[in-house]
This record gives C-alpha cells, sequence and structure tokens, in this order.
C-alpha cells in the first residue's frame, strides 16, 4: 500500500511540474469564467470542417495610385450639363440650336439651268449631244430618201454621142449647133426653148437658161423616142408624156419606183428635131 501511495504522489508531482498541465487547467478556467453570447452566429455547415484561410494578395501601391489620379477633376457645374459617356443616344437631350431646313428643289429645273449654264460656257451637254446626234441622224436618213437624180442625168447626157444623137455641129469651130427661130414651126413658140441674138451671119442662138442641155437631131421626133425606149428599158427607165410645153410634147423620165430623173421636150422642126434636156419640169 505504502508503495502504491508513493508512486501515486511522485506521479502527481510529476503532473504538476510539467508546463502542459498549468496551459491546460488555465484553458479551463478560462473557458468557465469568460461569459459567451447564446445569440452569437451559428456555425454553417460541417462544424469539423476549419475555414480556410483568405489567401492574401500582394497589391501594388503604384497601380493603386495610377487609379487613384487617373479620375478626371470634377468640373464646375454648369446650367447646360453634357449627358455622361455611359447614357444611352436615347437619353442623349437633342440640341436646341436650329437646323437649318433645306429648302426642296425641283430636279428639272435644276438640270435645266446647269444645262444652260454649260451650253452659255460652249459646254455640249449630253442632252444637247443627243438632240444633235438625233437631228443629224434624221438629216442623213432625209437626204438617203430624197433621190438626187444629177448623176443619171449627167450620164444620160454623156450617154447621147454613143446612141448616135450627138446633134449637128459646125464644121467650122467643131462645136454644137442650135436652129435658128426660122427653122422652127409656126405653132411653135421658139422662146420656149432658145434665145437669139444678133443679125446674120452674126448672130448667136443658145437654149433657154432653165435648159440642162440640147441636141439638134436630123431624124424625126417618133424616131429619137423609139431609139431611146428601146435603150432605157432594158435600164427600168421609161419616158411618160405627161404635158405639151411650148406647142411641142413634153415627156418625163421615170425610174421603176416613179421617181422622176429628168424631162425631155422633142421639138419637131422642118426636117428635124430639137432634143431639150430639163432638170426639173419647165412648167413649173
Amino acid at each position: 500500500m505504502v508503495a502504491e501511495s508513493t508512486t501515486r504522489r511522485l506521479t502527481l508531482k510529476k503532473l504538476l511540474y510539467h508546463p502542459l498541465t498549468w496551459v491546460a487547467v488555465g484553458a479551463h478556467v478560462v473557458l468557465l469564467v469568460v461569459p459567451f453570447s447564446s445569440s452569437g452566429p451559428k456555425a454553417v455547415g460541417n462544424p469539423t470542417t476549419q475555414p480556410e484561410e483568405i489567401e492574401s494578395i500582394p497589391v501594388d501601391i503604384l497601380n493603386l495610385a495610377d487609379i487613384a489620379t487617373s479620375e478626371p477633376p470634377l468640373e464646375p457645374a454648369s446650367t447646360n450639363p453634357s449627358p455622361p459617356r455611359s447614357a444611352p443616344l436615347s437619353a442623349i437631350a437633342p440640341s436646341t440650336r436650329a437646323t437649318p431646313i433645306p429648302t426642296k428643289l425641283d430636279a428639272r429645273s435644276v438640270a435645266d439651268e446647269v444645262a444652260q449654264n454649260l451650253e452659255s460656257q460652249g459646254v455640249q451637254t449630253e442632252s444637247s449631244s443627243l438632240a444633235s446626234s438625233a437631228q443629224t441622224q434624221q438629216l442623213g436618213e432625209n437626204q438617203t430618201l430624197a433621190y438626187d437624180p444629177s448623176a443619171d442625168q449627167q450620164q444620160y447626157i454623156q450617154n447621147l454621142d454613143s446612141l448616135g444623137l450627138g446633134g449637128y455641129k459646125d464644121p467650122n469651130s467643131g462645136e454644137r449647133s442650135l436652129p435658128g427661130v426660122s427653122s422652127f414651126r409656126r405653132n411653135t413658140d421658139s422662146s420656149y426653148f432658145i434665145t437669139e441674138t444678133g443679125t446674120r451671119p452674126y448672130t448667136v442662138i443658145k437654149t433657154v437658161e432653165a435648159a440642162r442641155d440640147a441636141r439638134w437631131l436630123d431624124k424625126e421626133p417618133s424616131t429619137v423616142l423609139a431609139e431611146q425606149e428601146d435603150t432605157y428599158s432594158t435600164l427600168g427607165l421609161s419616158f411618160v408624156k405627161v404635158d405639151n410645153y411650148g406647142g411641142e410634147p413634153l415627156y418625163q423620165l421615170t425610174k421603176e419606183d416613179g421617181s422622176p430623173v429628168m424631162y425631155l421636150s422633142l421639138v419637131q422642126l422642118q426636117g428635124s428635131t430639137l432634143l431639150v434636156i430639163w432638170q426639173v419640169d419647165p412648167r413649173a
């Protein structure tokens, strides 16, 4: 028994001298003495889990200084403050400054005025160029449709010699001769065909001004007409009697389409014929 009590004393003595023993005792005393409020926050979640330590983030003081100084200084209050930059477009108040309203112009009147100004400066506009080209084209069509018989008339006169209708020539001068007034019949007015000036042997005989040419032939009018009809009928030309002129028959040389080429007078003389060529109708 004595041994057991001695062992217990030594054990108790060791515990009392051990520093951790006093720490434990002190902690229990504090828990018993210090009051705790029953309305304190309750633990949420698993009470056994320890709260995680918040990791401290190093803060750069220079960056904070930059952020602090980047803010713009406060502007003094004005009567018409501008809207904040983050405000939506619909929240921006319309400007009170009056906006000029454009006057409505007539596009046609403006175009006409511009065209007149350009034309006055010698510039040919598109409309004027189109109008001039249309006029030129119309003129060309009219010229194409209008028949010019001048070339055919000249060709007809050149063919008379080859047809044996060259007519009389003066043996001395070699020029073509024309009959005098005395060679015409009584019922024929020679002034419709020739003019005679001077006295013999110095008389001058010419065709009237309206005549293109004339030939004095030693053939009858019917023979002269028949020879020409035989030649020109193959070319689509025909001789149509239209009327009398100066008491003598007047013929129209016509193409197949009815276009007149020229007019011819076959004047009956004493034993001969005077062929007078007219560019246009002498009756006109």
